[in-house]
């Protein structure tokens, strides 16, 4: 029991000395510490004014650590994503550019030199800093900038006395201004200077590099490459952030990763940015541009307020071009809103191409069935006691289902649609369903949704079908009705629009909304019926929209609402060509309020133009004709028994290609000069290729 007992206390005490000895060591770590330890002024920065033999100690030694362990931290903007057309072609760019500041608290500006006037480096340097900043910034003389830098010097050295400020901390001069300058001037003329080619924080220089948004394309497609918040603006968004269109849209993907330039005492650590990465649009800027301003001049002649139009690839659903135009109260036209993706307004006649395919599919008409549309007016019982009054623009009589599309009957699709689905409209408004037209879908910037009128909630009564049948009771926008028709030139294969072609290295892929639409035997009756509106003498858009260089199909379309009391007419056109072999399918959209405007004529003639140069450009043929492209084009050469090859020569470049192409023949130009005379014609098959002298 003793020796137990003599065992614990042995234990005992050998803990006690343990613990004694650790107590004595830690007290001895304070005091060297406290009294002992030396710190290198040529590391940290200098505390104490009388300290002149770099022996810090005590309390200074911990307020020098203190003083250095702060970490300055300036943020590394990532260079912001480009964004390309589909041909590589830059639409929005960041530019670098610096924020430059001035900041005279440095060490290396506090130091003194090695020599006997044992002044700091500042005095030596402040006449070249002043002449520096008057060469780059301007707007004060060298003198002035001097003694800018001399009064905020003595300013920082009587708040270092005061205690306000400490050693080493940032002193910039006037405040927190800076001045905007680019990479050329930040090193050809501040960097040259020997003040400013030491280390970096040395000098007093601080340029924070930052990126400005370019569009070298200035406008074009404004309201689909949107912008960015601008850091001189107070609009309520992060500077230099995605504000609209595929801008905000992609805004993770395009910004990047901010860096970080870190500093602490005599130490420093730069983390790089990750750049965002690039977006390539679908957008071709050539045929962009042109859309552009076919519309505009449309719009202009018209005094039209606004207008769209957009040009599609039928086979992969995407954008290559699209205009969105609105009239200021100034006057000017400018692509502010995106109308063709948010207009919400009734389609009007595009729609009755949805209607008849409706009726075809289920076997309600056939293209050669007789439709009786009387005299041009027709009374369908509304309520109690009234009737609605529906018009034709002309009496048209018995006609065929083609003939409707054909002459834009609104008595005949409207008695088509009513006999068919007049007990249950339901049922036609399902169909429409089923095709995938009044899909919500994401078409990657923002977009209203097509919508069709409950037919019990529009107080339109028994009139809703027929109404809705001629493209009224509903709310499509313009890119849905595009949708449909391009499915109709898709081989009813119904893709979905899309603006982004790829992402960083990743490729979009076309989304098929619905892979068939109707059966195969619905759009062999239907695509005639909506060549016959083009290519047939009667056709609403016979005189409009017809091209000497293919074959198109599509629809007119007249729409008539009142908006404040002013009548608002809405005039359209939407086809795709060639009709035998779809590539583009397109609509245009006027909107004029308090004057008449139609679908053949306020849509047709820029969807020619627009389709004739997708044409042309499409297949990089004669340059010539691409500069200008006329809507009617007339040869000067008048030669109506064009047989033979040989008839081009001595023709100019128009009218040859004009005789060839409406032969038959494939063109191509072998020649830089597009002014002279066809002098040879090489052929090899269908192809064609001209000499120019």
């Amino acid at each position: 029991m003793s020796e137990v007992r003599r065992d614990i206390r042995i234990r005992s005490a050998a803990i006690f000395i343990a613990v004694i000895m650790l107590f004595a060591l830690i007290i001895y770590r304070i005091v060297k510490v406290q009294y002992f330890d030396v710190i290198d002024c040529k590391q940290h920065t200098e505390v104490v004014e009388n300290c002149r033999n770099c022996k810090l100690k005590g309390k200074n030694k911990w307020r020098a650590m203190s003083i250095n362990s702060k970490v300055d931290t300036i943020a590394i903007a990532a260079v912001r994503g480009n964004i390309y057309d589909t041909n590589g072609r830059l639409l929005a760019a960041s530019v670098p550019e610096y924020k430059v500041r001035f900041d005279i608290g440095t060490e290396y500006l506090r130091a003194k030199r090695k020599t006997t006037d044992e002044q700091a480096r500042f005095f030596h340097h402040v006449d070249t800093m002043a002449q520096i900043m008057a060469q780059v910034i301007g707007r004060k003389s060298a003198k002035e900038y001097e003694k800018i830098l001399r009064n905020e010097w003595e300013k920082k050295e009587k708040m270092i006395e005061n205690g306000e400020k400490r050693v080493g901390s940032p002193h910039y001069v006037f405040g927190k201004e800076a001045y905007i300058i680019n990479y050329s001037q930040l090193e050809d003329e501040l960097k040259s200077a020997a003040i400013y080619r030491c280390k970096q924080y040395e000098s007093g220089l601080v340029a924070e590099l930052r990126y400005k948004r370019r569009k070298p394309y200035d406008q074009l497609a404004t309201s689909i490459i949107g912008s960015i918040f601008d850091e001189n603006k107070e609009d309520g968004g992060e500077a230099g952030t995605g504000r609209s269109g595929i801008e905000l849209r992609y805004e993770k993907e395009l910004r990047g990763t901010k860096g970080y330039n870190l500093s602490t005492g005599g130490y420093a650590k730069t983390i790089e940015p990750i750049p965002g990465l690039d977006i390539m649009l679908t957008l071709d800027a050539d045929l962009q541009h042109f859309t552009e301003q076919s519309l505009l001049k449309q719009l202009q002649t018209l005094d039209a307020e606004e207008g769209c139009a957009v040009l599609m690839d039928v086979k992969t659903g995407k954008i290559r071009a699209i205009s969105n135009l609105t009239k200021g109260t100034n006057g000017i036209y400018s692509d502010r809103i995106n109308i063709a993706l948010n207009s919400t307004r009734a389609p009007g006649s595009v729609f009755k191409v949805i209607s008849m395919m409706v009726a075809l599919e289920d076997g309600a008409v056939q293209p050669d069935t007789y439709i009786d549309t009387g005299n041009g007016t027709r009374m369908f019982p509304w309520t109690k006691n009234k009737q609605r009054k529906m018009e034709d623009t002309s009496a048209h009589g018995v006609i065929t289902a083609s003939e409707v599309i054909q002459m834009s009957s609104n008595i005949g699709i409207a008695d088509i649609i009513n006999n068919r689905f007049k007990s249950n409209p339901q049922e036609f408004v399902n169909k429409i369903h089923a095709t995938g037209l009044l899909d919500s879908l994401d078409f990657g910037i923002p977009a209203a949704r097509a919508r069709i009128n409950p037919p019990t909630l529009t107080g339109a009564g028994p009139t809703f079908l027929p109404w809705l049948s001629m493209g009224y009771e509903s709310r499509i926008p313009p890119i849905y009705t595009l949708m449909f028709y391009n499915a109709i030139a898709n081989n009813g294969v119904m893709v979905k629009p899309h603006f982004v072609e790829k992402i960083g290295n990743d490729s979009i892929v076309t989304e098929v909304v619905n892979p068939k639409i109707c059966s195969p035997e619905t759009l062999k009756k239907l695509i005639p019926m909506m060549e016959m509106v083009v290519e047939q003498q009667g056709g609403t858009a016979f005189r409009t929209a017809k091209s000497h260089l293919f074959r198109t199909a599509g629809k007119t379309g007249t729409s008539v609402t009142t908006e404040k009391g002013v009548s608002v007419y809405q005039a359209s056109f939407c086809g795709f060509f060639p009709a035998d072999n779809p590539q583009y399918s397109a609509i245009v959209v006027v909107w004029k309020r308090g004057g008449r405007v139609y679908g053949g004529g306020g849509g047709g003639p820029v969807f020619k133009q627009i389709a004739e140069k997708a044409f042309l450009l499409g297949k990089r043929k004669h340059p010539a004709l691409l500069a200008d492209f006329q809507t009617e084009y007339e040869p000067v050469t008048k030669n109506e028994k064009f047989e033979k090859l040989s008839d081009a020569v001595g023709m100019g470049l128009r009218d040859a290609v004009y005789y060839l192409e409406k032969a038959g023949y494939n063109v191509s130009l072998n020649s830089n000069n597009s002014l002279g005379a066809v002098y040879e014609v090489r052929q090899n098959g269908k192809n064609v290729e001209l000499m120019l002298n």
